[in-house]
């Protein structure tokens, strides 16, 4: 496997455990390319591994092009924004991921594309789709037009599937950040509230569908139901706890990392302290000084 996106884990090694979630997740992936596959929140508390998992699906479906999918990734912050910045921000994101995913440059995932790079790569490639749609967003943009910016940019994804009959998965870390931090004036005094209501209709694609995570579990929920008809997005919760065994392993691995030779029996004492719960069990471990 490739790693276009770098994991906030660190070492791609550290990824340990989460067989259920990933048999699930694979199972969901594979039936994108059918149709059948519906959009899905991964519910959890913070730090319980739901940014590890969306950024090893978007690596899993970049590498593998068997599957078919096209990833597109970005992922919220708890900072304010206008919105005329986000719409530039997350249609700039969704061009350079899937043109990086067609020409197999993996530097575009990280390091994006500028506009005028994106409309000569549909000027190049006959994708006159990118080249009326930067056009557009130009337009919009001096015309101070952000709320068409936004709906331009969020279509985007769902637009270009359709057309040229491609999959392409959404993946949107905090999407719950949508509600509380964007705002539609640049002194960034008018909330956009019902921004997450942008995706009523998108959500509901099987074309591009989405995989979105909230660790906020009873906002996120709230958010569902004013916004996206509740129904509309399948509700897929993870504990934030490995299995004993998996967490065992998570011990092992972080201890051989972090150059700490460690026994069974110390390993064993750190994984039932930490309830086999890898944020825990890398904070012991990274602050132990010695362990035997």
């Amino acid at each position: 496997m490739q790693f276009p996106l770098p994991e906030t884990i660190g070492n791609p090694d550290l990824f340990v455990g989460r067989e259920e979630e990933r048999e699930f997740l694979n199972e969901w992936l594979e039936n994108i390319s059918k149709k059948l596959s519906i959009s899905t929140v991964i519910l959890a508390r913070r730090k319980s591994g739901k940014t590890a998992i969306l950024e090893r699906v978007f690596n899993q479906c970049w590498s593998d092009t068997h599957l078919g999918i096209i990833p597109f990734y970005i992922s919220l912050s708890d900072t304010n924004v206008w919105l005329q910045d986000f719409a530039l921000e997350y249609y700039q994101r969704f061009a350079s991921h899937y043109i990086s995913f067609v020409e197999r440059k993996s530097e575009m995932v990280r390091d994006l594309l500028t506009f005028d790079e994106i409309k000569e790569y549909g000027l190049s490639n006959a994708m006159h789709f990118f080249v009326k749609d930067i056009a557009l967003l130009l337009d919009f943009k001096a015309e101070g037009r952000t709320v068409p910016m936004w709906k331009l940019a969020v279509s985007a994804p769902h637009r270009l599937a359709s057309l040229y009959d491609k999959r392409i998965l959404i993946i949107i870390d905090e999407f719950q950040y949508l509600s509380s931090h964007v705002y539609l004036d640049p002194e960034l005094t008018s909330l956009y509230r019902s921004l997450p209501g942008s995706y009523h209709h998108h959500v509901e694609s099987k074309l591009a569908p989405m995989l979105v995570s909230g660790s906020y579990v009873s906002w996120m929920l709230n958010l569902m139901e004013e916004y996206l008809e509740a129904g509309r997005l399948d509700q897929f919760y993870i504990s934030p706890y490995l299995k004993k065994s998996e967490g065992l392993q998570a011990v092992y691995k972080y201890a051989e990392h972090l150059n700490k030779p460690i026994t069974n029996k110390t390993a064993s004492q750190i994984n039932t302290l930490c309830c086999s719960d890898p944020f825990f069990i890398n904070c012991v471990i990274k602050n132990c000084k010695k362990i035997c």
